[in-house]
């Protein structure tokens, strides 16, 4: 049906995700995205990023939706079609206040990552496959419920 996954390790962690076809459109990537967030926040994660091809405008509002915001474009090349694409460059600060999922400023230092939390991450890219097919399972079993009423 789907997959979200979160890089840790990149200098600001970066989201990705996709939803198969005929889940498009039922909000599936908006809840993983927020899902996503709210496990990051938790294992100390101040910022995320991500990137979605410039063409792709469902994408581009999910992030939107989700509270991140455009940086710019970019044209990354792309081996396996032998060529490149733009992307669009989306990021978020987790610590806003106005964020569904705010995070106190600590200290007042801008870290992208707790240094404290680097295990906890480490575990956290282990499992991320199988807390987030838990996701898109719930989601998905709250669409068909709700479909069937």
């Amino acid at each position: 049906m789907g997959a979200v996954a979160l890089n840790t390790a990149e200098a600001v962690p970066e989201l990705g995700y996709w939803v198969g076809r005929p889940y498009w459109s039922c909000g599936y990537a908006t809840e993983a995205v927020h899902a996503i967030q709210r496990i990051a926040a938790d294992c100390g994660i101040t910022r995320l990023a991500a990137e979605t091809f410039a063409q792709n405008q469902a994408s581009q509002r999910v992030l939107l939706k989700t509270g991140f915001r455009h940086q710019g474009s970019v044209a990354r090349d792309f081996p396996a079609i032998q060529g490149s694409n733009s992307v669009c460059r989306y990021e978020k600060d987790l610590r806003c206040s106005h964020s569904l999922f705010a995070r106190a400023a600590g200290t007042g230092e801008n870290p992208t990552i707790e240094p404290k939390k680097t295990a906890e991450l480490a575990a956290l890219n282990r499992s991320l496959a199988v807390d987030t097919a838990g996701v898109f399972t719930a989601t998905a079993g709250l669409h068909q419920a709700l479909n069937t009423e």
